[in-house]
């Protein structure tokens, strides 16, 4: 699969730098059928730069800034715009403005400013971002995974066997952990699986769904995706759900389970959000194309009356299942939602993986009792020196399991970088909660 669609950077980081350049963007979204205020403008904006019209998208750009100026995407953004133009001490401003914010952004993690980093006048900028953005260091080693070309992405966890299953999007299988024994559960040759991305044990049927996506490098098949169900006592295959497209169309990027055994997944490409009824065994749209701009982590509210999609436009929607209502879920001018990757529920609870803003961090947003709002954020872990980057996790019980180093910069279209240094896969857990659960009461 290729690189740029699994790594999971934030949309307006990447129209900011291609505004600049003049790059076409690596795939197009819709207009979107709902409109949450400024999300609008993302779309608008998205769909400028997916017809290459880079004076609209930068009007848009600076429209979103000047509308929120509080936005932190935005100001990343609009800072890596004027550098490249040529306003280097406006940029520059604007970056200290975020590191006041004190939000977990690096501006060294964005593709303009990298090359700056032995530049004198930005690291006095960078200096301000550590001084606001101390590490956090709560996670310990649970286990680690001795094969550094594996390029994991996603991670399940059983609570009957106490097993953890990852994934594997350059390899296209599924390993099993189980009490540190690492073994194959599902290979590409037995069950034709495309990279492998989100995951979920339904541990009352004992099957496991797989959220998976091909590309360039099956040629015929590239753009293809779908759900694959298997069972956990024999990892046999039972049934793939396959949405066929065109070269770089659908990417199914996580999945969500009900107690019934209903399934939703992420079209992180077409910007839609894919329902398996059990009752059915049909897979069909439930939100249409071009609903969001890259959605992503994907999470069940306990009562199962709202899923919660993590984009990189919007941050979080909540989106109420019985009438398909979306909107925002609130947080003040202290929380950010933006570049997150794995999302789960825990009791009052959001816990997600943010590898878009920066180095990627671990954080917890406590909720309202209505659930439409963030309340308080608490980060877990922040600035580990193992983070390459953190992925996607899996609560188990009190504690909360996730991928340090996924390593997906080591992806070149369908190979490896021959110099691009692996380690051993390490999975990292840190308590959450004494209370804590999959999201179901």
């Amino acid at each position: 699969m290729q690189l740029r669609r699994v790594i999971l950077i934030s949309v307006l980081c990447s129209c900011a730098t291609a505004i600049a350049s003049g790059q076409q963007p690596d795939s197009k979204q819709g207009d979107g059928f709902y409109d949450l205020g400024i999300d609008r403008l993302y779309h608008q904006m998205y769909t400028a730069f997916s017809s290459r019209d880079m004076a609209t998208a930068s009007a848009i750009l600076e429209k979103i800034h000047a509308l929120d100026p509080n936005d932190p995407q935005a100001i990343l953004s609009v800072a890596a715009a004027r550098y490249r133009a040529g306003k280097k001490d406006e940029s520059f401003r604007l970056l200290r403005q975020l590191a006041d914010r004190k939000l977990g952004f690096w501006p060294d993690a964005h593709p303009v400013f990298a090359p700056l980093r032995t530049d004198p006048e930005f690291q006095k900028v960078l200096a301000a971002f550590e001084a606001s953005d101390p590490r956090v260091g709560n996670s310990t080693v649970a286990f680690t995974i001795p094969e550094p070309d594996l390029i994991p992405e996603g991670i399940a966890h059983d609570p009957v066997e106490n097993a953890f299953y990852v994934g594997s999007i350059y390899k296209r299988k599924i390993l099993k952990v189980d009490n540190g024994k690492v073994s194959i559960f599902a290979s590409p040759d037995a069950s034709g699986l495309f990279g492998v991305l989100g995951m979920k044990v339904d541990p009352k049927r004992r099957v496991l769904w797989v959220a998976s996506a091909a590309g360039s490098e099956l040629k015929d098949k590239d753009g293809w995706s779908g759900l694959f169900k298997f069972d956990l006592k024999s990892g046999k295959l039972v049934k793939k759900y396959i949405v066929e497209g065109k070269p770089g169309e659908h990417l199914f990027n996580d999945v969500a389970l009900t107690a019934s055994g209903d399934v939703y997944a992420t079209d992180s490409h077409t910007g839609a959000v894919y329902r398996l009824e059990a009752d059915s065994d049909q897979l069909t749209p439930f939100l249409a194309a071009g609903s969001f701009v890259y959605p992503n982590g994907i999470a069940l509210s306990p009562r199962e009356d709202k899923l919660f999609i993590a984009s990189y436009g919007a941050g979080i929607t909540v989106v109420e299942l019985a009438t398909k209502r979306l909107r925002k879920l609130a947080h003040g001018t202290e929380t950010t939602t933006a570049g997150i990757d794995g999302l789960y529920f825990a009791n009052d609870s959001l816990i997600a993986v943010q590898n878009g803003i920066g180095p990627g961090r671990i954080v917890r947003f406590r909720l309202s009792p209505a659930l439409d709002r963030i309340t308080r954020t608490e980060v877990l872990e922040s600035r580990n020196p193992k983070f390459n980057p953190p992925t996607t996790g899996a609560i188990a019980g009190p504690e909360f399991y996730y991928i340090a180093n996924a390593q997906l910069g080591a992806i070149d279209g369908s190979a490896l970088k021959k110099d691009f240094k692996l380690e051993d896969i390490l999975i990292l857990n840190t308590r959450i909660d004494p209370a804590a659960n999959d999201g179901r009461k």
